[in-house]
């Protein structure tokens, strides 16, 4: 792993440049920011979800009992993240999406939808990524300045995807900026799948961007884990902890209207 470049961002918990701030601020002008407030040393969180694209899968994979024949579609996406003058990722998505021998409709490369809404690919200080899957981390080459923040199971499963890259590690936990942002493994999807915990003061929530923890806000509505899941126990935990009013759920497959 090569060296650090942003020490002290980052910090392990029980193991252990400036940015493009014109466009995303116009963004924000505009009113698509959904998460915003002041984190815990003074600096906002903000959130927007980026789409790239359109699938459907079976309900089979999204509800359990689901059928195997009805479609449920879902949206391509990553977050985007600002931290006081930070600019970071939650995610980075894939430069080509193909499942079941079928491409992915209204699809455009990552990069291309950041700079849609005026963000440079080197504005991009860190890549926060929940786990290994192609459609979450298959990108991270177009952010070649950034340093990336994974799960250790999730950075071995990502193998030569991360050689050569800035990349802090994780076991179940890790503070970022002070506390302001937090990482925990919840499992489930995967071995390692995290979450990524920012205060959401506009509704007086914690917003917690969920990666594939689950695919819907059916299972959220309905209180059902994904059955898509490596460990059905740590995804009913996922429900039993963040399906609560205390929390505003972001998924990257189903967002929030």
């Amino acid at each position: 792993m090569a060296s650090a470049r942003c020490e002290g961002v980052g910090r392990a918990v029980g193991r252990g440049g400036e940015c493009n701030r014109l466009g995303f601020c116009g963004l924000m002008a505009a009113g698509v920011v959904l998460g915003g407030c002041l984190g815990a040393a003074g600096e906002a969180v903000r959130i927007v979800p980026v789409g790239y694209g359109r699938f459907d899968l079976p309900m089979s994979w999204i509800l359990p009992g689901g059928s195997g024949e009805e479609r449920f579609p879902i949206v391509l996406g990553f977050h985007l993240l600002q931290v006081g003058r930070r600019l970071l990722l939650a995610d980075v998505g894939c430069d080509r999406f193909v499942l079941e021998g079928r491409e992915a409709v209204d699809f455009v490369r990552p990069v291309e939808a950041l700079r849609r809404l005026g963000v440079e690919p080197a504005a991009i200080e860190a890549c926060l990524i929940s786990h290994a899957h192609e459609d979450h981390i298959g990108a991270i080459g177009s952010f070649p300045r950034a340093r990336v923040y994974i799960q250790e199971d999730e950075a071995r499963a990502a193998g030569r995807l991360l050689e050569g890259r800035q990349v802090t590690t994780f076991r179940e936990g890790l503070e970022l900026f002070g506390g302001r942002l937090r990482m925990v493994r919840v499992g489930g999807h995967t071995r390692g799948s995290s979450v990524l915990l920012a205060p959401d003061c506009e509704r007086g929530k914690i917003a917690v961007i969920a990666g594939d923890a689950v695919y819907s806000r059916l299972n959220l509505s309905r209180r059902l884990p994904t059955p898509t899941t490596q460990n059905p126990v740590e995804s009913r935990a996922f429900i039993e902890t963040y399906c609560t009013p205390r929390h505003r759920v972001y998924l990257c497959h189903d967002f929030l209207s």
